[in-house]
């Protein structure tokens, strides 16, 4: 039996809502079921409280209680896994500030069929795998506790962390201030995991040398501490190469942990680049920004999503682009302001993306507000 996905939509605007109503993916057929309408954001707040949602489409301005105030509401009492904000190009400012109380994705209006779909296959995709996730997180948190009761009864992080560094005798004070100060803050950090940093550093080793990420960062941070430095000259350079290698430990921790904390890391990327929009977004810069190789945050983002990082900024800049077009800006400006290097690059990108120049993308906005 298939999966069906609880919709729900809040828009005071009736005009809107049945265009929506009306678009062919709500049929007994498909995996997503309507299941309510709302004219304000306390009407659908009620209801959602009584029967909480997958999805939840929102218009951002709304009586009584808007689309901002919703989405805090919803997030705080865990009523929808994915909220996605309608808008228009006067309140992208809004949906923007939405994105850190951890909004799904937005849709402007009106919203078109293929978007629709593309992005119930993003809601679907993200559900799906959430759920089996969820499964897969609590057999892990069992074999993570059977393993460290088996192998390691007496051993703590501090014997662990003895073990990774035998034969580093020679290192200074100084470093050894720098472990005991990072594994302490890192340890408080994972707290939220529910499971103790012995635990934790098991798991984490474990997985690094199954998936061979080990050869990225458990290797590096080793053979650093085997050097055995004899000059204080070279103490400095040291404390850096170390402070980088434990900043990449504490970024992949976060997402091998937990199987759910990819579904964090997901997130946090496409926050990042809704966010960074209208600056140069390269792989590079997002690898640097996440503490992971770029290689790695590309394949787990086309796997949690169906698309590369450059077709989702590619995707975000355009979005923005059409958002800018309906202002008074040349298209040339429109270039800068999204990091493309000449307007005749963004034109071509744009059209590649829309199957419209710009300017024919601005005219037919203007003739439909005339009409």
């Amino acid at each position: 039996m298939m999966r069906s996905f609880k919709v729900m939509i809040a828009d005071d605007m009736e005009v809107f809502r049945r265009q929506i109503r009306r678009l062919p993916f709500w049929k007994e057929e498909t995996p997503f079921e309507l299941v309510a309408e709302a004219s304000d954001g306390v009407e659908a707040l009620k209801f959602l409280q009584k029967t909480p949602v997958d999805l939840l489409i929102t218009d951002i301005k709304m009586p009584r209680m808007d689309g901002l105030a919703l989405l805090k509401e919803v997030r705080s009492q865990n009523l929808a896994a994915c909220v996605v904000f309608l808008s228009d190009y006067a309140e992208f400012s809004i949906a923007k500030e939405a994105i850190q109380y951890g909004i799904f994705d937005y849709l402007v209006k009106p919203v078109k069929e293929e978007e629709m779909s593309a992005l119930l296959e993003k809601v679907q995709a993200y559900l799906e795998k959430a759920e089996q996730e969820a499964l897969e997180k609590r057999k892990l948190k069992e074999r993570i506790l059977e393993s460290v009761s088996l192998y390691y009864p007496t051993a703590g992080t501090a014997e662990i962390i003895r073990i990774i560094l035998k034969g580093n005798g020679d290192l200074k004070a100084e470093v050894h201030d720098l472990i005991q100060t990072t594994f302490e803050a890192l340890g408080k950090d994972l707290v939220r995991t529910g499971l103790v940093l012995d635990q934790v550093l098991v798991e984490v080793l474990e997985r690094m040398e199954e998936e061979v990420l080990w050869i990225q960062t458990l290797y590096p941070l080793t053979s650093f501490y085997r050097r055995k430095p004899s000059r204080t000259a070279d103490m400095d350079s040291m404390e850096r190469e170390l402070q980088e290698v434990f900043g990449r430990i504490s970024g992949k921790i976060r997402y091998l942990v937990s199987p759910e904390d990819e579904n964090s890391l997901i997130s946090d990327l496409q926050q990042f680049i809704l966010l960074h929009v209208e600056e140069r977004l390269t792989l590079d810069r997002l690898a640097e920004e996440f503490f992971l190789t770029k290689n790695h945050l590309g394949e787990v983002f086309k796997e949690k999503t169906g698309m590369t990082l450059g077709a989702y900024m590619l995707r975000a800049k355009i979005q923005r682009a059409k958002v800018l077009l309906q202002e008074d800006l040349r298209a040339y400006e429109i270039a800068e302001r999204l990091g493309y290097q000449s307007a005749e690059y963004f034109a071509k990108q744009f059209k590649k993306a829309t199957g419209e120049t710009p300017s024919e993308y601005r005219r037919r906005i203007d003739e439909k507000g005339e009409d």
